[in-house]
């Protein structure tokens, strides 16, 4: 018999992990922590956390989506986050450049 104080527990399991993890390397030299969740040979899908935040700041059920509907998701460090190097940008558009640079290292011709 359970006690009826006590808190129940979750015995769902643990949120699928990443598929893998690494640092991509820029012309510059710069790295950017990427980890990728879902389905390895499906659509590639960027995903930007929040502040803070980092590569992991996918949502459990997010991954799960992915993984059943054929997406990859790539979460990207920002800049100064996990196994990204510090920087700062002239501006917010600039951000846009490493993600081209980024999806071409990757191969990814397209991308959501």
């Amino acid at each position: 018999m359970s006690d009826p104080h006590s808190p129940a527990v979750d015995l769902a399991p643990y949120p699928q992990p990443p598929l893998d993890e690494y640092a991509v390397e820029l012309s510059d030299g710069r790295h950017l922590g990427v980890a990728e969740f879902g389905d390895p040979e499906g659509v590639p899908v960027l995903w930007f956390h929040g502040s803070p935040g980092a590569r992991r700041q996918i949502p459990f059920p997010a991954r799960d989506y992915a993984r059943a509907h054929g997406l990859r998701l790539l979460g990207v460090e920002r800049p100064g986050i996990g196994y990204s190097t510090p920087h700062l940008y002239d501006n917010i558009a600039a951000w846009s450049d490493d993600m081209e640079e980024l999806t071409d290292i990757l191969e990814l011709e397209r991308f959501g």
